[in-house]
Parts: structure tokens; C-alpha cells; sequence
């Protein structure tokens, strides 16, 4: 259940200038998008995570080196547990073709489906599961590599975070009301049928 992954007291050990795959799979959404924005940093392009807020399925836009206000690729990042499928591939492609951008970079904490393999394969879009992505930051210089690791486990890593304002949510258990998450509840409420 995710409230038992997410809200766990037992969070993973976490070994200085070392990242596991189960460090990786506990980060929330946050707090893997920003090493992965320090990981795209560190290996070339100029990248910025996009605002809080709706997002329109860009996590992280890749900025051109040779025109840097000109958006050259962009990445959707996803801390999941289980495989990305390939609706969620298509979907950042019909954004990249809404944006006029070519490359696309679907990172995630997890895997990939076959058929998200193949498609984004043929559609200029980089997939990076879990896997890879450790193989990538610890091929890096310990220099590069430093950085992202240690924002992955800065902080709370593991207590989602609001999307609309950027607090972390407190876990409630009610049913069938209208309850509030914490410093987050200041800006906005969500409705819960169960947890």
C-alpha cells in the first residue's frame, strides 16, 4: 500500500557518496525530481525543474546550450513502484510535439514496460529507469555524482509533498470527508473517500 511505503518509519540506510535502488525507490516525487535536475545538470545540458502546479507533464525543461532561453528537450520524471507503461511514454511524446521539441527524457525511479521500451525508443525519447540512471550518476566523477545523490536524500525524503504549494502532507485517515494535510490545508483541502 502506498501510505505504508510512503509514511514508513523504517526508511532505507543511506551510506555517504552511495545511492541504492532501494534509496531511489523511496524518494517521493520531489525529492526525485531534484536530483534528477542535478543529474541532467551534471551531464551537460542547462536544466530547471518546471513551477509547482500543473505541470502539463513536463517535469524538468533542457535548455539549448547554443540558445539558452530556447527549451531544446524536455523530462517527466516519475517516482513510481511499478513499470511505466506505455500510455505515460505517448503522453510526454504528444507533449513534445505540442512544444516543438524533438527529445524527450522519461526518467523514473522504477522500470519500463516492453511497449514503452519500444515506442519511446522510436520517438527520440530517452528512457531512464532506476537501474540505468544509478549506473549513470556512479559512472560519473565523484564531483558530479556527489550532488545528486546527496539531494535525493536531503531532508524528508519520503513524505509526499503538495503539488500545488510545495509543503509535505501530513497522513490522516478518515472516510467519506473533506480533510486537510497540514501547512498545506492554509491554500487548499482534498476530498478523501478512504485511505
Amino acid at each position: 500500500m502506498l501510505a505504508d511505503r510512503v509514511w514508513a518509519d523504517d526508511q532505507p540506510v543511506v551510506t555517504p557518496g552511495k545511492c541504492s535502488l532501494e534509496i531511489l525507490q523511496s524518494l517521493e516525487w520531489k525529492s526525485f525530481e531534484a536530483p534528477t535536475e542535478a543529474f541532467l545538470n551534471e551531464t551537460g545540458p542547462d536544466a530547471g525543474c518546471t513551477p509547482l502546479g500543473a505541470d502539463g507533464d513536463v517535469d524538468i525543461d533542457i535548455y539549448s546550450r547554443t540558445e539558452p532561453n530556447r527549451i531544446s528537450a524536455i523530462a517527466q520524471c516519475k517516482a513510481w513502484s511499478h513499470p511505466v507503461d506505455v500510455k505515460h511514454v505517448r503522453e510526454l511524446y504528444g507533449v513534445m510535439s505540442a512544444k516543438d521539441v524533438n527529445k524527450g527524457y522519461f526518467i523514473t525511479s522504477s522500470s519500463f514496460t516492453g511497449d514503452a521500451l519500444t515506442f519511446g525508443e522510436a520517438d527520440g525519447i530517452s528512457l531512464i529507469g532506476g537501474k540505468k540512471l544509478l549506473q549513470i550518476i556512479s559512472a560519473l566523477s565523484p564531483e558530479k555524482s556527489d550532488k545528486p545523490l546527496q539531494l535525493a536524500v536531503e531532508g524528508d525524503y519520503t513524505t509526499p509533498t503538495c503539488p500545488a504549494c510545495g509543503w509535505k502532507l501530513v497522513s490522516r485517515t478518515a472516510q467519506d470527508q473533506v480533510i486537510n494535510f497540514g501547512a498545506a490545508a492554509a491554500t487548499h483541502a482534498v476530498k478523501v473517500s478512504s485511505i
